[in-house]
């Protein structure tokens, strides 16, 4: 199998893709989020990573923040998306996404949180994982499920196990293993201050534009309060086998200066200064948005979930743009060597933190900041 994973330079967002090249030739890929808050940037990278009509056979979606979502319409319209797996949204969930949306980025085109059916094509099978429930046991043969056999499912479990060639022996299968963990906090305190401070407003009839428009200005003051990112929930997932297979991993340097990153890279990372290039396990952890930091256990049950699979983790996508609130460095393995922070350079959130910085490169881990400009793009390849 040859694969090549691209986090690619659309700034404050998201747009991850693998492509593989598996052993009866044919091609199968995925998409990891497709969106950013430098739109027009987003639409270039887009048409430079595929060719129109071009086929995508998962889109993942990690949560439905403007800045991981606004880019799938373009995405929809250049290429054939034959299956989505997302997260399952209840009815609170989608409110406070729409307000979310709006207040960040007077964003308000809701059709993808409340009818992901009706926003794709009707041949684009629709599975949406169910919020995580804690289930102490490993992935087996028996549990995987044939990515080709999937239709129109309208729901799976969180930790659900798919493969795309279960001809092959378990070890040797590429596995995709989303898990949708749910975090309420900030949603039950913007309930909270709405309540005591607003009792005007209907809380019921939130999930209408039309209604969020109306309330915008005090919308925004308990948002503020809040630091905003009403973030509900966030779908994390593996890409990877059991295997510990090496993947190169190279950037584009505009201008390179091997003498000036060689003492870093050459001795943790089998350096080659010339291309920029070291090796390291196959398999990847997109994150999201998701809060590793709010809840210890979340950790605990990602590490106990996964831990036939811990060791082929190479690379970790780190949440929310490198935020100071999200991270949390229990979740780095002895096998992680690369660690991905996508942010742009703009941007007045702070991303990313100097201590999350900090933090990552002092455990020996090479440390990319993929931003809006070309150079920054990371390409790995196995």
């Amino acid at each position: 199998m040859i694969l090549q994973r691209t986090f690619h330079p659309v700034g404050q967002g998201a747009f991850y893709t693998e492509r593989h090249k598996i052993s009866n030739g044919k091609d199968f890929t995925i998409v990891y989020d497709c969106g950013s808050f430098q739109f027009t940037n987003l639409k270039n990278r887009i048409k430079s990573a595929f060719q129109k009509g071009e086929e995508i056979d998962i889109l993942f979606i990690s949560h439905f923040h403007v800045d991981h979502i606004n880019g799938i319409k373009e995405l929809k319209e250049r290429c054939k998306i034959k299956r989505v797996i997302l997260p399952l949204l209840d009815e609170k969930t989608k409110y406070i996404l729409k307000i979310n949306n709006y207040l960040a980025k007077n964003y308000k085109d809701t059709t993808l949180i409340d009818n992901p059916k009706r926003f794709f094509d009707e041949e684009t099978s629709i599975i949406q994982i169910e919020e995580e429930g804690y289930q102490d046991h490993r992935v087996n043969p028996d549990e995987i499920e044939d990515i080709n056999r999937l239709n129109n499912i309208d729901k799976k479990k969180s930790g659900t196990v798919f493969s795309y060639d279960k001809s092959l022996s378990y070890k040797d299968q590429w596995l995709f293993i989303p898990f949708n963990y749910k975090q309420e906090d900030r949603f039950n305190l913007f309930n909270k201050l709405l309540k005591e401070e607003y009792p005007y407003i209907p809380l019921n009839k939130l999930d209408d534009i039309k209604i969020i428009e109306k309330y915008e200005a005090e919308l925004k003051k308990i948002y503020k309060k809040i630091n905003g990112d009403l973030n509900v929930t966030s779908m994390i997932l593996f890409s990877g086998s059991i295997k510990p297979t090496p993947i190169r991993c190279w950037n584009i340097p505009i201008k390179p200066h091997p003498s000036q990153y060689y003492e870093y890279y050459s001795c943790p990372h089998d350096f080659k200064y010339l291309n920029y290039e070291y090796r390291i396990p196959s398999g990847c952890l997109y994150t999201g948005d998701i809060n590793l930091k709010k809840d210890e256990n979340i950790v605990k049950e990602i590490k106990s979930r996964l831990r036939l699979q811990w060791k082929s983790i190479g690379t970790i996508q780190i949440p929310h743009h490198g935020s100071i609130h999200n991270f949390s460095e229990e979740i780095i393995s002895k096998a992680i060597k690369c660690a991905i922070i996508s942010f742009g350079t703009t941007n007045t959130f702070g991303h990313p933190s100097d201590k999350i910085m900090g933090d990552i490169l002092s455990k020996n881990i090479a440390l990319y900041l993929v931003t809006e400009n070309i150079e920054t793009m990371v390409i790995q390849r196995k």
